[in-house]
């Protein structure tokens, strides 16, 4: 279990969310961002949430897992009220002509 959190204050994908939850993952796939990719998010100080560039496109990597057993109190990604719009706005930086 490893609460997650933005990376860095004014990433446009995850400022302004609720993190006062403390969303939680259960699993995480290890990865290490390298630039020119952008870390948004982090849980226990591993990247979790990361975008890039390849070829004319976008992409994003969400490492952690939509599974897990939360211990009661606990908020699972899935259950956090910010979930759907953090995807919403991965969606829309992934379909934006370069900027």
């Amino acid at each position: 279990m490893q609460n997650w959190r933005p990376w860095a204050g004014g990433d446009p994908l995850t400022q302004g969310l609720d993190w006062a939850a403390r969303p939680q993952v259960y699993c995480l796939h290890a990865l290490t961002c390298r630039p020119p990719g952008t870390l948004h998010a982090s849980a226990s100080g591993k990247p979790l949430l990361v975008s890039g560039t390849y070829g004319k496109g976008r992409v994003a990597v969400f490492l952690g897992s939509l599974y897990g057993a939360p211990r009661p109190g606990d908020v699972p990604i899935w259950a956090w009220k910010e979930w759907p719009t953090l995807m919403q706005r991965v969606l829309e930086h992934l379909g934006r002509a370069g900027d």
